[in-house]
């Protein structure tokens, strides 16, 4: 496993976990609509795939994934909490270009940014790179495609690899 892009295995206690959480998070959507942006998938699966992501953050980082279902949509929830940092994980599929895109109008200051990437059907996720989320927020918003809402994009190679992760002194 390198250790620039480690692969993370998921075991059965994993995926249940994942598709438990996804179908309680697509329970929202009535409340506050859709989590995805594209005709191309549903908003579970959209919940589907960032979930295998969060957790395979967590299994990686040996801390619990985030559990909470905020109901009321109220103020930013972040996906997890390592070494005193807020993280937020984005999941990509392997097929896309793999670069990390936050959506302008879903950026949560988190204090770091994970790329992901899950193919459906496969019991492994590939930890792309990481990014601050202070430089996360530096980028020039663009649409990546026609139709789909502006985001912060960064380029997987631009991403820092993981043995430098958390490096820093949490603020």
């Amino acid at each position: 496993m390198s250790e620039e892009q480690p692969v993370i295995w998921l075991d059965p206690e994993d995926k249940e976990l994942i598709y438990d959480l996804a179908h309680k998070r697509d329970r929202k959507k009535e409340k506050f609509g859709h989590m995805t942006h594209r005709e191309t998938k549903t908003s579970l699966e959209a919940h589907i795939e960032g979930m295998h992501g969060e957790v395979a953050v967590a299994k990686h980082y040996r801390v619990e994934p985030d559990r909470l279902i905020n109901d009321d949509g109220g103020g930013p929830d972040f996906d997890n909490t390592i070494n005193g940092y807020t993280v937020e994980v984005k999941t990509r599929p392997p097929y896309a270009d793999n670069n990390l895109m936050v959506v302008v109008k879903n950026f949560k200051n988190a204090d770091v940014y994970i790329c992901c990437s899950w193919a459906e059907g496969k019991n492994y996720v590939r930890l792309l790179g990481w990014e601050w989320g202070d430089r996360v927020k530096q980028v020039e918003p663009r649409c990546w495609e026609p139709g789909l809402p502006k985001s912060y994009i960064i380029p997987v190679i631009e991403l820092h690899n993981f043995r430098e992760l958390f490096d820093r002194e949490a603020g």
